[in-house]
């Protein structure tokens, strides 16, 4: 008796370890054959609608809006439901089941910076537009634009380069376009380090089934390259590692009411992982 709960067990577990792409999203499976199938990295354990880099092993199941939405579309009143994304459908019932009546487009200071800059409504000289503002409301006229999505500009003395990058010259004094400042405006790579060897060709790349690891990029490494791929390239990761792996984080998902900002989110994730799974879900 003992032996057959624990082979029922043992069963239960290799199945749910094996459903790796599902816990990213319910509308999600792995691929029947993954025989010589890579992720992007050697990272096998996480994988949520933010990030999988093992989406490449992943399909969307049959019978699903997901999976529908690669030959349907909806009508031209309604945009595709990321909500409903998992549930079941037909050909025939696609457009009711999986779309939903479209809705004006929530004016913030993301979707409205072309055309407050148009309007002359836009952050004035020595302001910029800060990351956490990016999805901020403002109103249709954009008489508030300048207020709630500007402020004062910064500059790099704000960063620490990260491994593998250097100071700019004169750091310090330059003013980032962004806030917070991007490392690309304030460091240069080191030529004495992966980050700064790379350069995409011969041998300053990663080949065959390895990839350029970002958490090596402070290794030292030959200007010539002849160490590169030992000091700095890490092998991916198989799909059939990501399918036993223990997977740490999941983003699930399915059907759900879910509000206006929820929504165009879960869009944007699911096109980005179903856009690796198999084609592009509309949004």
């Amino acid at each position: 008796m003992f032996g057959r709960v624990l082979a029922l067990a043992l069963t239960l577990t290799a199945t749910v370890r094996g459903d790796n792409c599902a816990k990213a999203h319910a509308a999600l499976q792995l691929k029947t054959n993954l025989s010589s199938q890579y992720c992007s990295s050697s990272d096998t354990t996480t994988c949520s609608m933010d990030k999988c880099d093992c989406s490449s092993c992943c399909e969307r199941k049959a019978g699903t809006c997901a999976k529908l939405s690669e030959t349907k579309q909806c009508g031209s009143d309604k945009d595709f439901d990321a909500s409903k994304a998992a549930d079941t459908a037909t050909d025939s019932d696609f457009d009711s089941k999986c779309c939903m009546t479209k809705t004006n487009a929530t004016a913030t200071c993301s979707s409205k910076m072309s055309q407050a800059i148009t309007d002359s409504k836009g952050c004035a000289a020595g302001k910029v537009i800060p990351d956490a503002k990016m999805s901020t409301t403002v109103a249709e006229d954009l008489s508030d634009y300048a207020t709630k999505c500007c402020e004062d500009e910064v500059k790099c003395d704000t960063v620490t380069c990260p491994a593998g990058y250097k100071d700019k010259t004169s750091k310090a004094t330059i003013k980032c376009t962004s806030k917070p400042c991007s490392s690309s405006s304030c460091c240069d790579p080191d030529p004495a380090k992966c980050a700064g060897v790379y350069d995409g060709t011969g041998n300053k790349t990663c080949s065959g089934n390895t990839y350029a690891d970002s958490s090596k990029h402070g290794n030292d490494a030959k200007s010539d390259g002849s160490d590169f791929k030992a000091q700095c390239c890490t092998n991916l990761a198989t799909c059939e590692a990501f399918k036993a792996a223990t997977v740490t984080s999941g983003g699930g998902g399915g059907s759900s009411t879910t509000s206006a900002a929820t929504q165009q989110h879960a869009g944007a994730t699911l096109s980005l992982l179903f856009a690796v799974a198999g084609g592009l879900v509309m949004a």
